[in-house]
């Protein structure tokens, strides 16, 4: 099973498990290993986190922030928070997110016997398919990512005085696939400067 929590990259102020929302959580926080730019701290908290964790933290004046929401390192929900609270969000491997929303049906009549259809078929499996219609359009009309979102990342970036990618180079992460996705939120946080060197 691939890891399911947070990571968070924000301003050294103060170490984050000092932060009162985050000793709230009463959950494993530990470093997250990395040569960060100066003036910054990565950490990852280990567990399922409050889905509006990113925003209490941004609310309680974490920013500049950028956090990854992991989801058993299949997909992310990733927040950026500039120096004024400005925010974008973007998903990586969203459509494999949606199965952590909307699982799939078994395979399986109410006897128990194995049913020969493709769970691909909308008409084999129609309440399924329109529950994951249904969680998509939601899930997309809060962050509609594409394009717009790989924009977003770049201004944010270019707030926070960090790098100044193209958005061509954080559209391409931003739409990426890998095994694990934290492979894609290191290349994200890397394109945008927020590892030294990178």
């Amino acid at each position: 099973m691939g890891f399911w929590g947070t990571l968070i990259v924000c301003r050294e102020s103060v170490p984050l498990p000092q932060v009162p929302e985050v000793r709230a959580l009463d959950q494993d926080v530990r470093r997250w290993a990395g040569s960060w730019r100066t003036g910054w701290q990565g950490w990852r908290i280990h567990g399922e986190t409050p889905g509006d964790l990113p925003e209490t933290l941004g609310g309680a004046g974490l920013v500049p922030m950028l956090s990854a929401e992991v989801m058993a390192s299949d997909a992310a929900y990733v927040t950026g928070f500039g120096p004024a609270g400005e925010r974008w969000a973007a998903w990586l491997q969203f459509e494999v997110a949606l199965g952590h929303y909307v699982p799939p049906p078994a395979p399986f009549d109410d006897e128990g016997e194995f049913i020969e259809a493709d769970i691909d078929d909308p008409e084999a499996f129609p309440d399924y398919h329109r529950q994951l219609a249904e969680t998509r359009q939601r899930l997309l009309t809060h962050t509609p990512g594409d394009r717009q979102a790989a924009e977003a990342a770049v201004a944010w970036a270019r707030d926070c005085r960090l790098a100044s990618p193209s958005t061509e180079a954080v559209h391409a992460v931003l739409t990426g696939r890998e095994v694990f996705v934290e492979a894609l939120v290191d290349d994200l946080v890397r394109l945008v400067g927020l590892v030294d060197g990178g």
